[in-house]
């Protein structure tokens, strides 16, 4: 099979998520990078958006699963996208997540931190 990878990059979005209680109430700022793995040969020579990965769906599907849930741990948000992506779209057999948490709260000033998970489909 002849992969693809559709990405997705830095995507914004403000949430609730963290081990602390301000940070769960005051919220933050998130960037994510998708990638997905799959294939596009049919969609290359047909010219179908049905016969590939809407990014559009991908876009909706990514920040209703951030703004909606709540979640301590950026390895748990992480994954809780990845099962929804591989749940409504049957194309992708691998995805790869980056999840920033812009400027955390630290005990020193840093951009952001940032999980890196990646997943393939079990058939």
């Amino acid at each position: 099979m002849k992969e693809s990878i559709i990405r997705i990059n830095n995507l914004k979005i403000f949430a609730y998520h963290g081990v602390h209680d301000y940070e769960k109430e005051k919220g933050n700022n998130f960037e994510v990078d998708v990638d997905l793995h799959c294939n596009v040969e049919i969609a290359k020579t047909t010219d179908n958006i049905n016969e590939t990965i809407n990014y559009e769906e991908v876009y909706s599907l990514v920040v209703n699963e951030i703004e909606t849930t709540r979640h301590n741990l950026l390895e748990s948000l992480a994954y809780s996208v990845i099962k929804k992506l591989f749940d409504k779209f049957n194309k992708i057999h691998k995805i790869k997540i980056k999840l920033r948490k812009l400027n955390p709260p630290t005990m020193t000033i840093i951009d952001s931190v940032e999980i890196e998970l990646v997943e393939e489909r079990i058939r």
